[in-house]
């Protein structure tokens, strides 16, 4: 058994290693920002719901800080993988520092807290779609993607939860990677229906041109969650064609985790902006305000001086 001061120099050692590999800085800093940037922009939903317009949170609300912790526990998980467990090191290394089963463990409980993080946010997302738009047609299609989104997460969870069998005698097995595959792209496609749905409805709403771009652009920002979840589905197409674990194995493995972590956070973010409209008005009035007492001292100090 390693005595502790064994176990704390490989530590050590390890640490000193993932500073060598590019992914695993980059995967570091991607994921201490990322949770920083999600966190101010639930901060701000929240204080444009209770403290501008003073209206308790709504389910939907709740559904995006719970999509936040999970999130954020994705990046812990994603950090402590780079510096500790491997995520982002080339191969040989993992098998020279023993990383192989912390690895494979990172990798697995990744997926998990993914699959969470993201229906959350989407649900939450939908569930904020419903309290601003009225449309009976709207409503029904968007109660089809909540359902759709639900069916989809229990499939996705409970087949990576028991992707590694407990019973090794069992000899039927289901093809993972194609799985990883065909939910990547659900994924991809469920997330491309949440950003376009409610698109139809302002285009019917009577405002002006100008309006009605500025309103389709802040829920058109959704648009990075789309491109984060179609680099998922490029990375796990790869991944069947590797023919051995090498370097190009670890570094696309790195790859799909990374963007895991990434369509979560940024469609958190992108999920808080168009609840943000009461800052921005409070902003504007303050703004003005601080106009028009300048503009008044000004006059004031020309009468003066005349």
């Amino acid at each position: 058994m390693e005595s502790n001061g064994t176990a704390s120099l490989h530590l050590a050692v390890n640490d000193k290693i993932f500073r060598q590999f590019s992914d695993a800085i980059a995967a570091v800093a991607v994921c201490t920002m990322l949770p920083i940037l999600s966190t101010i922009a639930v901060a701000l939903r929240i204080l444009a719901q209770k403290g501008l317009k003073k209206v308790p949170l709504g389910a939907d609300d709740y559904f995006i800080i719970a999509g936040l912790i999970f999130a954020s526990a994705n990046c812990g998980q994603a950090i402590w993988g780079a510096v500790r467990g491997g995520l982002g090191w080339p191969v040989e290394y993992l098998i020279i520092y023993g990383r192989i089963t912390i690895y494979s463990k990172v990798i697995y409980a990744g997926q998990i807290i993914w699959v969470v993080s993201i229906t959350l946010v989407r649900i939450g997302l939908l569930l904020f779609y419903r309290k601003i738009f009225v449309n009976a047609s709207f409503r029904i299609a968007n109660l089809i993607l909540i359902l759709v989104s639900i069916c989809w997460f229990i499939a996705v969870l409970l087949v990576t939860i028991f992707s590694f069998s407990y019973d090794r005698t069992a000899q039927t097995s289901i093809n993972y990677p194609q799985f990883l595959i065909a939910s990547a792209v659900l994924n991809m496609l469920l997330d491309l229906a949440v950003l376009t749905l409610p698109l139809s409805v302002i285009k019917g709403l009577h405002m002006s041109r100008r309006d009605k771009i500025i309103v389709s652009g802040i829920f058109g920002l959704g648009l990075f969650c789309v491109v984060a979840s179609t680099m998922r589905v490029v990375y796990f197409v790869r991944l069947p064609k590797i023919s051995q674990v090498d370097r190009q194995f670890s570094r696309t493995t790195f790859y799909c985790s990374l963007w895991s972590v990434i369509e979560p956070n940024t469609s958190i973010i992108a999920a808080c902006l168009p609840t943000m409209a009461p800052l921005v008005r409070n902003r504007t009035r303050i703004l003005n305000r601080t106009r028009i007492k300048y503009f008044i001292s000004e006059a004031l100090s020309s009468l003066t001086k005349g």
